[in-house]
């Protein structure tokens, strides 16, 4: 009543065809479980860096802060000649003794301070740096913002930047960065291997069951069916559950 499963031509027998999947699948798991720390905090950086306006009330909502940070205040001179940069500069260094210097924003207006970045010794490549506000009137420190003094949520949202853009940890963390762009071909190839190799598995087949019932009827094996106490149907699945059962365990 069942028809015997045959491979299709062109099918891989079964342990060919886990021979062929088992690279394939190794490296997708492996890669998925070794670099998801990574994959996530790219992906969380970058989010960042493009709604900065949605996730920073997140952040700070989950990490809470006490300084929400506030705008570059205005300055209004009294007439005094405004200082060049260099006296910005050392003005700055003199507050924060032993930085050292990356750069100096200069003043868009006759309202607008000097922007003094600084690093502090030792500090990673990247990492938050110090901003010192002058102002180019007076030569006072206007505002020191020192990412040590960082509350959680503010310090978690200073470090996304350097770390979407490969900098602060060294050299491995570049190559991990580098890495994780790779990734989604990565993923993408080595599921479609497996797809492919897949669908290169042989197809158990089962006569229709019309048919199957009409042959029973012929041949006398109803009476016999049903003076075991089954339906016609349930024997012809009975029998092609056993069938793919033997199929597969000789296969095993």
């Amino acid at each position: 009543m069942v028809a015997r499963a045959e491979p299709l031509a062109g099918r891989l027998p079964r342990r060919a065809r886990r021979a062929r999947l088992r690279p394939y699948r190794d490296l997708h798991r492996a890669l998925g479980i070794w670099t998801f720390v990574v994959v996530m905090v790219v992906n969380f950086s970058g989010v960042y860096l493009v709604f900065p306006q949605t996730v920073s009330p997140a952040i700070m909502r989950l990490l809470p802060s006490r300084d929400p940070g506030s705008s570059t205040p205005l300055i209004k001179g009294a007439g005094a000649q405004c200082i060049d940069a260099d006296r910005a500069i050392a003005i700055a260094l003199a507050i924060t003794p032993g930085a050292l210097l990356i750069s100096i924003g200069l003043p868009l207006g006759s309202e607008r301070p000097y922007r003094v970045a600084l690093a502090h010794p030792g500090a990673a490549g990247g990492a938050p740096e110090v901003a010192a506000l002058i102002n180019p009137w007076s030569g006072e420190l206007i505002k020191l913002t020192d990412p040590r003094h960082f509350p959680p949520g503010k310090t978690v949202l200073a470090w996304q930047q350097p770390l979407h853009f490969e900098r602060g940890f060294g050299w491995i963390w570049r190559i991990l960065v580098c890495l994780s762009g790779l990734l989604p071909a990565i993923f993408a190839f080595t599921g479609l291997a497996m797809w492919l190799i897949t669908l290169s598995a042989p197809r158990r087949t089962v006569q229709p069951l019309a048919r199957s019932i009409s042959s029973a009827k012929r041949t006398g094996e109803g009476q016999a069916i049903r003076s075991a106490g089954l339906t016609i149907p349930a024997a012809i699945r009975e029998c092609a559950d056993r069938t793919n059962f033997l199929h597969f365990s000789r296969n095993m």
